[in-house]
């Protein structure tokens, strides 16, 4: 039998990795991603056509396959990433995994029901989520029993990488540090392998200002808007698993007893706009928001480094400010601008956008949904040779607005105004109906 081609590298490893450099244990696991690589090959080689909803390129098989590979490294070696997952979701929904039974599941093992919650995962991220495909699926079934097939021999004699591991481990300063802690969870929200489409999510986004900044002349400007979006993404960005943030995230895999898991927990999102300092005391520096008058007292330890210009009543600064245990910290790029008629103006126009930054987030009034569920159930505008939409498409549609709210949408399904709310298969309607407060909260955020 002829040995099939190494597929995956050490380079497609190490993207999945927090560390420079290697781990003594990276050759291990891209051995076994090579090994769950010819499995989806294998398995998905008959769904040839772009148009097969489970066609995957060459490079998605190996990133499925090192997402899988990524999984069985974090049970071995007890980093604790998709622990954290089913931790929260037993707490929340009495079940370590949506969508299985579980009967058979053993906690901080490797389990069967993890690999196929963990293809169907990457199926729903890589289609944007426009694919209501089944955690069911045959393909992800069978896939899902190959390669615990390799996982199983492999269990007992896999070695632990303390490197990665390691990663987690903060010491005593490290807890009370943010910008430590930022470096976690940056990384955990969107480079590991349970949410690494949230980084290409980003990198889409720093594509699309690149390009904007071209076409502007604005590209000296790049380096800072570059670092203030990825540092507003990570702060404001609801990952798709139980509407959390990366801290959270990061406080739930560290765990209760940690010292720094209060402060992770509580950690603000980041509130951007325009600012003019108003005066300083030994702890604090107060700003006031142009646009609402909201007086910021951020902390002098949080000012270390930034330009002096900042406080000066001949400038107004653009800068995000966070809430970390209970005080005022300014975070990422901090611009300032002399104080100016075009500056006003300029300011002037941001208004409307600035000037709910501080509220949360509110619904939509119940009879406003109600219209657009509505719309969006009936609406048979089509274009010329299109076909009408299924009630199953439409329902999906109504799951993907991001007018209709989790809390609407429950209360909806349970009336019985979307009857097409399914997924493909047996038991669809079952299977999402039993599950739809987790794939409300999966999609909506």
């Amino acid at each position: 039998m002829a040995k099939k081609k190494q597929a995956i590298y050490s380079t497609d490893w190490a993207a999945l990795h927090p560390y420079q450099g290697s781990a003594n244990t990276d050759f291990y696991y891209t051995t076994i991603a090579n090994k769950i690589y010819d499995v989806i090959d294998t398995l998905s080689g008959d769904n040839s056509s772009e148009n097969d909803l489970f066609f995957l390129e060459d490079e998605e098989k190996k990133q499925l396959a090192c997402t899988l590979a990524s999984y069985f490294e974090d049970v071995i070696s007890s980093v604790g990433i998709f622990r954290t997952f089913t931790q929260e979701h037993n707490r929340r929904y009495n079940s370590p995994l949506p969508f299985f039974s579980c009967n058979d599941y053993v906690d901080d093992e490797i389990n069967g029901e993890d690999i196929q919650f963990l293809i169907w995962h990457y199926f729903m991220q890589l289609n944007r989520d426009q694919v209501p495909f089944s955690p069911k699926a045959p393909l992800f079934s069978e896939m899902a029993e190959k390669i615990m097939e390799i996982l199983d021999e492999e269990y007992e004699s896999a070695p632990e990488n303390e490197k990665l591991k390691s990663f987690f481990t903060l010491s005593e300063k490290e807890c009370t540090n943010l910008y430590s802690l930022q470096a976690r969870f940056t990384w955990l929200a969107t480079e590991s392998y349970l949410f690494q489409f949230n980084g290409r999510q980003m990198q889409e986004e720093i594509n699309q200002l690149v390009e904007t900044a071209k076409e502007e002349g604005t590209e000296e400007y790049l380096p800072d808007m570059v670092n203030s979006l990825c540092n507003d993404f990570v702060y404001n960005h609801i990952t798709e698993f139980m509407q959390l943030t990366a801290a959270q995230w990061l406080a739930l895999l560290l765990g209760e007893r940690h010292p720094a898991y209060d402060a992770l927990k509580n950690l603000s999102r980041k509130y951007s706009g325009y600012f003019d300092f108003v005066d300083e005391d030994e702890h604090y520096v107060r700003f006031r928001h142009i646009i609402t008058g909201k007086i910021i007292e951020a902390s002098q330890k949080s000012l270390k480094g930034f330009p002096k210009d900042m406080k000066s009543d001949k400038v107004s600064l653009y800068a995000g400010f966070v809430q970390w245990q209970n005080e005022w910290w300014i975070m990422g790029v901090v611009n300032t601008y002399p104080k100016s008629e075009t500056l006003t103006e300029e300011i002037d126009k941001r208004a409307e956008e600035e000037f709910e930054i501080f509220e949360e987030k509110k619904e939509l009034p119940e009879n406003e949904q109600e219209i657009i569920l509505k719309d969006i159930l009936e609406d048979t505008a089509l274009e010329e040779g299109e076909e009408p939409l299924t009630p199953e498409e439409t329902a999906w549609i109504a799951v993907l607005s991001d007018e209709l709210s989790v809390s609407f949408m429950e209360k909806a399904v349970q009336e019985g105004k979307i009857p097409g709310l399914r997924f493909d298969g047996e038991n669809g309607f079952e299977l999402l109906q039993n599950n739809l407060d987790f794939v409300l909260r999966y999609v909506k955020r």
